[in-house]
């Protein structure tokens, strides 16, 4: 006996973008139009946390100033620490401009979850999508 398969809403919906079997290149297939934003969220990311990863690195060098006391080391110590206080001041910036892309990234996604659910008829398994309020959506050009 020859079996029906019958196809999910979503398939014709999402354009083959949807894999279960592999959610990382799912996420990259539905920010197909945002690459561009999705690296530079990844970016600021890794250099907003660098203060918390090159903490060890910061401590080592002014150990290695300070162990055998020689000429400079005082002044060593002061740049190593300096160079830190600039790392630890570019975070709030940083993680500010990662917010926002983020929310972007985000609110843009969900925008395009609506108009799928709504393009299938309200259908029950629809990928969930954390919802904050009553957003003002932008007409994406793609979803």
């Amino acid at each position: 006996m020859h079996k029906k398969t019958s196809s999910s809403p979503w398939d014709a919906l999402l354009d083959g973008r949807f894999d279960s079997t592999q959610p990382g290149r799912t996420l990259w297939r539905l920010f197909a139009d945002q690459h561009g934003k999705v690296i530079g969220a990844v970016a600021l990311f890794v250099v907003k946390q660098s203060p918390a990863s090159l903490m060890p690195l910061a401590v080592g060098m002014i150990i290695d100033a300070l162990t055998p006391l020689r000429d400079g080391s005082f002044t060593r110590v002061l740049w190593i620490a300096g160079c830190y206080l600039l790392l630890l001041a570019q975070n709030p910036l940083l993680h500010t401009a990662f917010a926002r892309i983020m929310s972007g990234l985000l609110r843009h996604m969900q925008f395009c979850k609506r108009r799928l659910k709504s393009a299938a008829g309200g259908a029950r398994k629809v990928p969930h999508l954390p919802s904050k309020g009553n957003w003002i959506f932008r007409s994406p050009s793609s979803c």
